[in-house]
């Protein structure tokens, strides 16, 4: 949702005002945040015209950075697509429910762009990677969190059939994604197996004939694509770096109370749950009085993302917790962009024996982002 109408642009070139900028396209989109006289500014730029909204805040004006460069991403044409996911509402074939696109810009950045239709207006987000592999799990993480929504709220006529059909998606770019990195790998021990004459039972070892894995060690067979023809080949970005909100910039922290009296026994019930989450971490510290419930407090480390789109602590927050669906979190009262906590506790959730986080025994959880005061925000999505 926009906050406001196209506004009047002020007559500044916004490269020499804006505080974040990016290009997509080979330079043909500029997606600049800028401030001008007090007031801030969401700068479009797109074949040489230029599209202004003035905005009542810098985040307000990086949420619709984020959701017109994510509409860019996700019309990108189909064969320049890492990944991608259309799926539409069998009860209404002109709805979309959901969609993804995962796109290697080259020196634009890669990007996974994700649009949720099930709402009264499409919802777009966008987060940026500094690893393909990354990109696309996080897309197909983003399919199983939205197959568990559709199907939990029955968001169509056909809810299970959905959300089993964006499950498969998921398992199918997670495929993709670890047969192009088997390829890789492969490829990069090309002189050792020629040198060893170790072809053929290398062949035998990851199950395909020896012609086909010489086809994969001299071809493009089981690889990423190259990135995306997007712009003639001399355009130049707008920015240099690419903006926004690094994940290392991130402090994030989960607390767990454990129902156990052993803090062995707590320490592998947290380390499940954080491989549940899919997010590295290091348990920092695990305590409790003899005979009573484990406290385990573990880091969270966000540094394999490059930027966090939206720019802001509650995104954090569901990116953590994105593969522990029908989780009931309770927002902490004081939050702000840059820091936020969500809890649970299972005497919350009585009326849901079912739910928990990732194992019977976790009693309560909590956890926090904070954002490092020395580091700007990224672009953001305005829900």
């Amino acid at each position: 949702m926009r906050s406001s109408e196209p506004a009047g642009a002020p007559p500044i070139n916004p490269r020499d005002h804006a505080i974040e900028s990016r290009s997509w396209g080979g330079g043909e989109e500029g997606y600049h945040l800028v401030r001008h006289d007090g007031h801030y500014y969401a700068w479009i730029t797109r074949s040489g015209r230029d599209l202004v909204h003035e905005m009542p805040s810098a985040a307000a004006a990086r949420g619709l950075l984020a959701s017109e460069q994510a509409f860019s991403v996700l019309t990108t044409p189909f064969d320049e697509r890492v990944a991608t996911v259309l799926v539409l509402d069998p009860g209404e074939p002109s709805r979309v429910l959901c969609r993804a696109a995962v796109v290697d810009g080259g020196d634009e950045g890669i990007w996974l762009a994700a649009g949720d239709g099930t709402g009264a207006e499409e919802s777009r987000t966008l987060a940026g990677f500094a690893d393909l592999a990354e990109a696309v799990e996080a897309c197909a993480a983003y399919l199983d969190a939205a197959a568990g929504r559709i199907e939990r709220e029955g968001l169509t006529d056909y809810p299970a059939v959905i959300a089993a059909a964006l499950r498969y998606r998921a398992a199918l770019a997670r495929t993709d994604a670890a047969r192009a990195t088997l390829g890789g790998v492969l490829r990069g021990h090309q002189a050792r197996l020629r040198a060893d004459r170790a072809v053929t039972a290398v062949a035998a070892a990851v199950g395909v004939s020896r012609e086909f894995l010489h086809r994969v060690l001299t071809s493009a067979e089981w690889a990423w694509p190259a990135p995306a023809r997007l712009t003639p080949p001399a355009a130049r970005p707008v920015a240099a770096e690419p903006p926004g909100t690094p994940g290392a910039a991130w402090t994030v922290t989960a607390r767990f109370t454990v129902d156990v009296a052993d803090d062995g026994e707590a320490r592998a019930v947290v380390t499940g749950v954080l491989r549940l989450m899919r997010v590295p971490a290091v348990i920092e510290s695990v305590a409790g009085a003899r005979g009573r419930p484990r406290t385990v407090v573990a880091a969270l480390d966000l540094s394999g993302l490059r930027v966090i789109v939206p720019g802001d602590a509650v995104t954090c927050l569901r990116y953590v917790v994105r593969n522990l669906p029908g989780v009931t979190w309770r927002s902490a009262a004081r939050r702000s962009a840059d820091h936020a906590a969500w809890k649970w506790r299972r005497a919350d959730s009585a009326r849901r024996r079912d739910e928990g986080v990732g194992h019977p025994a976790i009693r309560a959880a909590e956890i926090r982002a904070s954002l490092s005061p020395s580091v700007p925000q990224s672009l953001s999505t305005k829900r």
